[in-house]
């Protein structure tokens, strides 16, 4: 089983496996919330407290596996994008 085989397995444990989207459930999302393009991501985190969101973010493997790669999403309300267009 590889490093990430193993992360991801770790994650499943703390989030359950709702709160980790892989493989099509991915690439098969939009890039943004217009529907345009794919999902560029190999894994989806849907912590559903903040005290998971504590736990993905404690594991020292997560952070040095993806400290470039880290997005918070939201709500889809467009303000991520900036409010003046």
């Amino acid at each position: 089983m590889s490093d990430i085989e193993q992360l991801v397995g770790r994650l499943q444990e703390i989030l359950g496996e709702r709160g980790v989207l892989t493989g099509d459930d991915v690439t098969g999302r939009p890039n943004h919330s217009w529907g345009q393009g794919s999902c560029p991501a190999r894994t989806i985190l849907r912590p559903a407290s903040t005290e998971e969101l504590a736990q993905v973010m404690r594991l020292g493997c997560v952070k040095a596996a993806f400290s470039k790669y880290q997005a918070c999403h939201g709500q889809l309300l467009g303000a991520s994008r900036g409010l003046g267009g």
